[in-house]
């Protein structure tokens, strides 16, 4: 779900959450990993200092939803290779069938 639809704002859920928490939890949820934490000493920086965190509630708009999975590049070439191959198949069936009907 959290590729299709954004997570309600924890102000929503819990009202006596600081808004500098829901801050960081807010970027530690984000989509993209370049807008994310980049290691945990970072995060544990942000927790530790609350105080400095941007406590602005709507100054980034909540990640649009993506459109489908996200899949690795393993997986794009196992599905690149199963679709070779149907079409492969296909064109060598369409090779034999013609072969047939043109004797």
């Amino acid at each position: 779900m959290h590729l299709t639809a954004s997570p309600a704002a924890l102000c929503t859920l819990r009202p006596d959450v600081p808004p500098a928490l829901e801050g960081v939890i807010a970027r530690a949820l984000r989509r993209s990993p370049v807008d994310r934490y980049q290691n945990a000493d970072e995060l544990l920086d942000e927790l530790t200092n609350l105080d400095r965190v941007d406590t602005r509630r709507g100054t980034s708009p909540p990640d649009p939803p993506m459109r489908g999975l996200a899949i690795g590049a393993a997986a794009s070439i196992w599905r690149f290779a199963a679709v070779a191959t149907i079409a492969f198949a296909g064109l060598v069936a369409a090779i034999i069938t013609l072969s047939i009907l043109l004797r």
